[in-house]
C-alpha cells in the first residue's frame, strides 16, 4: 500500500496473451448452417476428475487445459447448457462456466470457457498497525475460524500479503522496507523462513506472486518495483537489476494470467505503467510504457480470462475499466468510468468473471457489479452494501462463493456469500489486528 495512500486512509479514519473467451477449438462442424461442435477453453486445471455435461447428458472427461470439444454435435439454433458435473478432486477444486448456455450458432458455440481454482483452504489478513499477520482456517460456509496461534509476527507495518500458486509460500510488504516471507504448512499455518525477510526498496506498497509461482514483484512507494525470483525452498533472490522504474508512487503490482505482462497503480502519478515479463521473470517497460487512468488509482484487477482490466480511483470516486489488446496494453472501454462510492480503494473479481466488487473506504461500504459480456460494469441493485468500518481491502474467495473485507479502523474482518444474482448477504466476522490493509486466500 503506498505510504501516501496509506496515510490518507488514516486522516480519512479519524476523519501472444492468455485471452480465453477468444480461443477455441475447430468449432462448427458443417459451417454456418450447423451442426456446431461445443468446444470450451479449460484455464487453472490443477487436478484430475474434471467433468463437463452439455444438456445434463453428453459427457466431456477434461486432462488438462485448453481447448476440448463435446463428441455430440449441436442443430443450429438448438438450445446447448455446459455445466460442471464433477470438479477436480485433488487438489480440491470449483470451476465455473462462462458462455456456456445459448442457441447454438458459429459465434457462440467456441466461446465456452471454463476457470478453475483450489477451494481456498485458508485465508491471511496482514495488520499494518500491529506487526502481524491474522491467520484463519476457511469452512465450507466460509467462516473463518483462527488457527493456533492467531497470529505470526511479520515485519514492521506489514501493508500487503500474497500467496504463491501452489499454497507453499507466503509474502508480506513491510513499510519498513522489507519483504518478510514463510512457508505453509499443511494446515495453512504460517512458519517464518530464515532468513525471515528480504530487502525491498523505500516505503513497499504491495507484493505480488507470478501465476507461475517463479517470480514475485513488490511496489516501492519511492517510484520502482522490486523484482525477484522464488527458489525451491520458496526463498526470494533479488534479480539483477533488483528494481525497475515505476510511475510515481506505485501503489501495487497485478500480473496478468499469462504471465507475460504487469501493471502497476501509480498513485501519485495518475497512471498504469504497462511492462513485459520475460521468460527469467525480469520486467520491461512497454510502449507506450504508462495509460492515463483517474485520480490517485491504488490497484488494478483483472477478469479470470485476462481479457479487461479495471482500476480503483481512490480520490476520483469511480472506476476504470479498459480492454486488453492482444501485446496487453490497456485500451480504454467506450464507456472508461463508471462510478464507486467514495475513496475506493480495492477491487476483486470472482472465479467465473461474473461480478467485481469494490471496497470504499470512506463511506464503509462494497460496491458490487455486474461483468458483461464485453467487459464493462454496471452496477447491481443494490449498488453496494455495509462493509466493517473503513474497508481497506477486498478478496473473493477461489470458488467464487465468498466476499471478504478487511476493515482498517476497527479489528475484523467481514465475510459476505455471493447469491446467484452477484449480490452479497452478510455473514459473520472474525477478529483480526489493528489496521488490517491486505488479504491473501490459499
Amino acid at each position: 500500500m503506498n505510504l501516501c495512500y496509506r496515510g490518507a486512509l488514516r486522516v480519512l479514519a479519524l476523519c501472444g496473451l492468455l485471452l480465453l473467451a477468444s480461443c477455441g477449438g475447430g468449432g462448427g462442424g458443417a459451417g454456418a448452417a450447423g451442426p456446431f461442435t461445443i468446444t470450451v477453453t479449460v484455464a487453472g486445471l490443477a487436478g484430475t476428475g474434471l467433468t463437463l455435461q452439455n444438456n445434463g447428458g453428453n459427457t466431456l472427461a477434461i486432462a488438462a487445459n485448453g481447448a476440448a470439444s463435446f463428441s455430440t454435435p449441436i442443430a443450429s439454433g438448438a438450445a446447448f447448457s455446459v455445466t460442471v458435473a464433477s470438479a477436480a478432486a485433488s487438489p480440491a477444486q470449483f470451476c465455473a462456466v462462462r458462455n456456456g448456455s445459448g442457441a447454438a450458432s458459429a459465434s457462440n458455440t467456441t466461446t465456452i470457457t471454463v476457470v478453475c481454482r483450489n477451494v481456498a483452504r485458508s485465508l491471511y489478513v496482514a495488520n499494518s498497525n500491529d506487526n502481524t499477520v491474522s491467520q484463519f482456517t476457511v469452512a465450507a460456509d466460509g467462516s473463518l475460524a483462527p488457527m493456533v496461534p492467531p497470529s505470526v509476527a511479520a515485519g514492521l507495518g506489514p501493508v500487503s500479503i500474497a500467496v504463491d500458486p501452489t499454497g507453499r509460500y507466503a509474502y508480506t510488504a513491510n513499510d519498513d522496507g522489507t519483504v518478510s516471507q514463510y512457508t505453509i504448512a499443511a494446515n495453512g499455518s504460517l512458519t517464518a523462513m530464515v532468513p525471515a525477510t528480504v530487502p525491498a526498496g523505500l516505503n513497499p506498497s504491495s507484493v505480488t506472486v507470478d501465476p507461475s509461482g517463479r517470480f514475485v514483484y513488490v511496489a516501492n512507494d519511492g517510484g520502482n518495483v522490486s523484482q525477484y525470483t522464488v527458489g525451491i525452498t520458496g526463498a526470494l533472490t533479488a534479480m539483477n537489476p533488483a528494481a525497475v522504474v515505476a510511475g510515481l508512487g506505485p501503489a501495487s503490482v497485478t500480473v496478468h494470467p499469462s504471465g507475460l505482462v504487469a501493471y502497476v497503480a501509480n498513485f501519485d502519478g495518475n497512471t498504469v505503467s504497462q511492462f513485459t515479463i520475460a521468460a527469467d521473470g525480469k520486467l520491461s517497460a512497454m510502449a507506450p510504457g504508462a495509460v492515463v487512468t483517474g485520480l490517485k488509482p491504488t490497484q488494478v484487477a483483472l477478469d479470470p480470462t485476462g481479457k479487461y482490466a479495471y482500476v480503483t480511483n481512490s480520490i476520483g470516486n469511480n472506476l476504470s475499466q479498459y480492454t486488453i489488446a492482444a501485446n496487453g496494453a490497456l485500451l480504454p472501454m467506450p464507456v472508461p468510468t463508471v462510478l464507486a462510492g467514495l475513496t475506493p480503494v480495492s477491487i476483486a473479481v470472482d472465479s467465473r468473471g461474473l461480478y467485481a466488487y469494490v471496497a470504499n473506504f470512506a463511506n464503509s461500504a462494497i460496491g458490487q457489479y455486474a461483468i458483461a459480456l464485453d467487459g464493462a460494469l454496471g452496477a447491481l441493485a443494490p449498488a453496494s452494501v455495509f462493509a466493517p468500518l473503513n474497508p481497506s481491502s477486498v478478496a473473493v474467495d477461489t470458488s467464487g462463493r465468498f466476499v471478504y473485507t478487511a476493515a482498517f479502523s476497527i479489528p475484523l474482518i467481514q465475510m459476505h456469500t455471493i447469491a446467484a444474482d452477484g449480490t452479497l448477504t452478510l455473514g459473520a466476522n472474525a477478529a483480526v489486528g489493528s489496521g488490517a490493509s491486505g488479504i491473501a486466500i490459499r
